[in-house]
Formats: structure tokens, sequence, C-alpha cells
């Protein structure tokens, strides 16, 4: 059944959206009419959080210092929250990091499981009402927390995806710019695809329960699935600008590497969704470059202004770093669901 999707209220001059835009699927919650089954957010004993923050690493000795110091600086009290790195068998120093912040609770994967087995894994464990996921390689600003609780409070939505800045800098790298350009946009991904992606995403313990866990067999889009079924089974996502975490731009290597897991999740979802696909590589249009493949009102709210030499040359990177491997990893999905027996059906 569709979806109810609002329409997109005005953005202010920084580029984000001011109030919030919402999806909720048609079915009703089973509730008596008048009652709210969501726990009050600021009425829960001192002795159990507001809020139980969930990060997956694998091998993320670079990036968790930063992270686990912008949680440190959370405006909420510190007794409010709790965070819990799930360490997904990293080979580096990632646990003692972890563990040398003291504040921060690592739980560590039996066997590498990925990282949406690695959030299930952190779930399990977590204590609060409300569940907070983000990344290793994100940097929240100080009042994440605070400003998402008030989000989820003031919308009573069962999930809310919050703004994911990527900063671009004075003089960002072609693939930076690609990066800020297409990815990470959650108010198109709320109001548009039914989803919020899970580097700053809070979701409700009781809505988690009643969607499922994560689908940890997935290597990419593992959030896109689980917000689908979530409004699928008429829950309610919001879109909340003031809950902010900033997400470095990836390097070209990382953009090749998401392009391809992106490809190949694309063939094993719609498998197991028994949909019939057209996979990407049969497509003579998706082995060429796109014209314009970016988004440039997302460029103008960071201040860049492409200029003619981009134009020619930002299709090229695009179809390099991104597109290219994309279609690959659709190929290769395809070939490993003909050697399992499995042969997907393509329209």
């Amino acid at each position: 059944m569709p979806a109810d999707r609002r329409e997109a209220p005005a953005s202010g001059g920084d580029g984000r959206l001011r109030g919030r835009t919402s999806v909720r699927g048609q079915a009703v919650n089973p509730t008596s009419a008048g009652a709210d089954p969501r726990p009050a957010l600021y009425g829960e004993s001192a002795a159990q959080p507001l809020v139980s923050v969930v990060v997956p690493v694998h091998n993320g000795a670079g990036t968790l210092g930063a992270l686990l110091d912008a949680l440190r600086a959370q405006t909420l009290r510190a007794d409010r929250f709790e965070v819990l790195v799930v360490d997904d068998t990293s080979s580096d120093s990632s646990i003692e990091i972890v563990r040398s912040a003291e504040f921060a609770q690592v739980i560590e994967t039996p066997a590498q499981l990925g990282s949406y087995g690695a959030r299930n894994l952190g779930v399990a464990r977590a204590r609060a009402e409300i569940l907070a996921f983000t990344d290793a390689d994100c940097v929240p600003d100080p009042s994440w927390l605070a400003n998402g609780l008030a989000g989820l409070d003031d919308s009573r939505s069962d999930l809310l995806a919050g703004h994911v800045e990527i900063p671009l800098g004075r003089s960002p790298s072609r693939v930076a710019v690609i990066d800020a350009a297409m990815h990470l946009n959650q108010e198109s991904y709320v109001h548009g695809f039914g989803f919020g992606a899970t580097a700053n995403l809070f979701v409700r313990r009781n809505a988690f329960h009643r969607v499922g866990a994560f689908d940890g067999r997935l290597r990419s889009g593992g959030d896109k699935e689980f917000g689908n079924r979530a409004v699928a089974a008429g829950l309610r996502l919001d879109y909340w600008p003031d809950a902010v975490v900033a997400h470095g731009a990836r390097s070209a290597g990382e953009l090749m590497s998401k392009g391809y897991r992106f490809g190949y999740a694309s063939i094993v979802k719609a498998r197991r969704a028994g949909v019939r696909v057209r996979p990407l590589w049969t497509q003579v249009g998706s082995w060429l470059p796109e014209a314009r493949p970016l988004q440039p009102d997302r460029l103008a709210a960071r201040r860049y202004r492409m200029t003619p030499t981009d134009a020619f040359v930002v299709p090229l990177v695009h179809w390099v770093t991104y597109r290219l491997p994309m279609v690959l990893g659709s190929l290769a999905g395809t070939v490993a669901e003909w050697r399992s027996g499995r042969r997907p059906e393509a329209t």
C-alpha cells in the first residue's frame, strides 16, 4: 500500500529544511483511541539511560577518537545516555581506543557479522527505550542527542532521521564534490525513499521490535530495507534537521567500494523480496557516464559553484568512481546468484 508522503517545507539559507518531512504508512497502530503507547522521553528514572548510542566498527581506529570525543562533549547529561561500540573483528586498535575512553562499552562480535549484524548485537545489549545509530566515521554535533530526543518528542515519530553534513572545505577534490552532492541526503531519503541512513537515525525500541532487526545478511542498503519495512508496517518516519552529524567526504576507493556493494546488494535484495528486476549490467545506458549526475542544490547549499571544467570532468569521475563499480557489482551479484542456483529473473 502506498505511503502518505507530506510536502517538504521550505529550506533555510544554509540548505537544511526547517521543520520536518515525514513519511507514514497507511496501517494504523493497534492502540485504543487517545492512547499513545510510546513512552514520554523525559520521565524515566535517572538509573535508566534515555538513549543508547549504537556504533558498529571494523578497523575504525583512524576515526573513532573523533567520534568518542564528540559523544563525550554532548550537551545531554552523561547519565542520560550510554554508548555501545560493537567491534566487528577489527584487526587494528579500535578496541583499545574505545576502552581508553572509559564511558563507552565495547561489544565484540563472535565472528564478522557486517555492520547491520553488529548493530543488531548492539541493540540486544542496549538498555534504553530510544536507540540512536551513527557510524565510527561520523562526528555528532554537541547537541545531537538532545535535539534528536526533542525531535522524537515533538514529532511523535517512531523513527527520526537527522541531518548528515559532508563538509567540503575550501578546495575539495572532485570525488569529495560527488560524494557531497549525491550521498547521505537524509531529507531526500525520508521524503522520496522511505528510510533514514544509519549514519544518523533514532528509533524507538518498541518500533524496532515491531519491525524486526536489520537484515544482517546485507552488506549494503540494510538501512533502506529496514526503513521500508517500518513505513510499510504503518510506523512514522520523520526528518529532523537539527539533529546533526558530520561525515567526512569519501575517498575514490571508498566511493568505488560503496558503488560496488550497492550494485551487488541490488540483486540480492530483489531476489529475497521476490521481485523481478532487470540487472543494471544488462542495461546499455548503465555503462555510460551520466551527463548531469549531481544534485546542484546540495552543492549550492555548501557554497560550491560548478565550473565549466567541472561540467566536463565530474561526470567522468562519477562514472569511474561510482557508476561503473555499481554496474560491475550488479554483474557480480548476478553471477553469484547463478552459481548458487538462484538465477535472477529479469523483466
